[in-house]
């Protein structure tokens, strides 16, 4: 009798629902497994970093393999079935295995990088992708009733492969207590704007170690629910990014353009199916930290008369991190929390509706704080190539 890999997925399915920690061992040992063999042999290729005096890494080449390790890995857990992943179709995996082979061509050969990949094509090509990826999620698609297995228990629930955005649908579009129209457009352009910003802003914070990382586990906590509260992905899916996050932590591997590009789609297409169409401030509070970290970026350039495409160490995680002497164990925890605290305005709770406008607050006093002393520095910042 053939034995097909569908038949081995629902063996697989089977043993481990009869144990969560089979679950979780099976992700922590598919993100090491998989990490080793990228490091072993696709680093080799050219894929390493290069040692920078703007960023941890200042003596050691390191390989740009953990977003590569990170997304093969949950794309065969996803097939094999110990990582469930409601709403991900084949033309989503698609669109984020287009946009990691974009971030594959940047993180390439980085001493001598190749010629045409540079920030305009990537912006260029990143939104082309946030266009197909926003026809694939509000394409018509039928609802279909189904139950998906999540933290080895079994949830019912009317699911769909397209968003609660769908306008074959009456819908109730609120941003801040305002209605908005309901036309196709505005909602096509919106999800593009989205799909294109996140991957570039996700890619701008990666610059220390665990920090994108720890915020992408942070943005899935937050945002991939059941109603009742469920985690959507189980203890494979949190097995899996330990291990990455902690070799990445461990400056074993970096997650390079790959990681950033694909991981921020990622985290872009799941905040449009999991956030209610009346609460789409809930976006802004998000992602509050990268968008406000970006716009605080730009201002300083533009207020010293730089070019804003113009890559430098003026980042508030560079800017923490030189406040605490370099020190990783200070800074890592001060931008998770300034990153954590306002995501908690989607969880509904009075309590945490306070402390998410707390948080909010406090990110931005931060970032003035870090505007103000670097517009004032008499030193010129460290400018990327």
């Amino acid at each position: 009798m053939a034995f097909s890999l569908v038949n081995l997925s629902s063996i697989i399915t089977v043993v481990l629902n009869q144990s969560p920690w089979l679950f979780l061992i099976l992700g922590l040992f598919a993100g090491y497994q998989i990490s080793r063999i990228m490091i072993a042999h696709i680093a080799p290729i050219g894929f390493y970093d290069i040692p920078s005096a703007d960023r941890t890494n200042s003596t050691d080449l390191v390989p740009r393999t953990a977003g590569l390790a990170f997304m093969a890995s949950l794309f065969i857990g996803h097939q094999f079935g110990f990582i469930a992943l409601p709403f991900l179709n084949t033309l989503l995996w698609g669109v984020l295995g287009f946009i990691g082979l974009l971030g594959l061509a940047d993180d390439f050969n980085r001493r001598q990088p190749i010629a045409f990949i540079s920030s305009t094509f990537k912006a260029k090509y990143t939104l082309i992708i946030a266009m197909i990826t926003a026809l694939g999620l509000l394409w018509p698609l039928q609802a279909t009733p189904e139950t998906i297995t999540s933290n080895s228990i079994s949830v019912s629930r009317l699911f769909e492969f397209t968003p609660q955005f769908y306008l074959s649908q009456p819908m109730n579009f609120v941003f801040f207590g305002y209605p908005l129209p309901s036309l196709y457009l505005f909602l096509f352009l919106g999800i593009t704007l989205l799909c294109w910003g996140i991957p570039n802003l996700f890619n701008l914070i990666d610059g220390l170690d665990g920090l994108a990382m720890g915020y992408f586990g942070m943005v899935i906590f937050v945002v991939m629910r059941f109603p009742n509260g469920d985690l959507i992905p189980g203890p494979g899916f949190w097995g899996l990014w330990a291990m990455v996050f902690y070799l990445n932590l461990k400056k074993i591997h970096y997650l390079g353009d790959v990681g950033s590009l694909s991981m921020g789609l990622f985290l872009a297409v799941t905040s449009v199916l999991y956030i209610q169409s009346h609460l789409l401030e809930h976006f802004l509070f998000l992602f509050a930290y990268p968008i406000l970290d970006t716009l605080h970026v730009i201002l300083l350039r533009w207020k010293q008369n730089r070019p804003l495409g113009q890559g430098d160490n003026c980042h508030l995680h560079h800017f923490i991190w030189r406040q605490t002497k370099k020190n990783l164990t200070w800074t890592l925890p001060i931008l998770w929390t300034l990153g954590f605290l306002p995501m908690l305005r989607l969880w509904g709770s009075p309590n945490y509706q306070q402390l998410s406008l707390i948080g909010l607050g406090l990110l931005v006093i931060v970032l003035g704080f870090s505007f103000t002393v670097q517009f004032n520095e008499k030193t010129a910042p460290i400018i990327k190539s």
